[in-house]
């Protein structure tokens, strides 16, 4: 993944609301994914004893992918209420992350993958 800006190439075709709004739910899913990804990877294990603050915290984890996953579903409904029209692509420029953006703009597949995360 990129950490750097991606301008959109003049001339590029505008993006249509409904796929965006439907690319949008899918990124809050596969976030939502991560976030209970990592909370099952402190909190399955049995043999670790939790201090509060961690506990607490894991709690958020879990209150936080519950929201993504929540406002993905509007987003959903929304599109498939007929949002019709356009947006320019130039949106998306200021979207760092080169696999979102080209997700979001469906240059890449949409296949839907976690990414490989790093262990630091």
């Amino acid at each position: 993944m990129s950490g750097s800006l991606i301008h959109t190439p003049p001339g590029a075709p505008a993006l249509s609301l409904r796929d965006l709004i439907h690319r949008l739910a899918r990124e809050l899913r596969i976030a939502a994914a991560i976030a209970d990804d990592c909370q099952d990877a402190i909190g399955d294990d049995d043999g670790i004893e939790l201090a509060h603050e961690t506990a607490v915290r894991l709690q958020g984890l879990d209150l936080l992918s519950q929201q993504l996953i929540e406002i993905g579903r509007v987003l959903d409904r929304l599109a498939s209420d007929g949002v019709d029209g356009h947006a320019s692509p130039t949106l998306l420029d200021e979207v760092c992350l080169s696999d979102v953006k080209q997700r979001l703009t469906g240059a890449s597949a949409e296949g839907v993958r976690l990414p490989d995360l790093e262990i630091w």
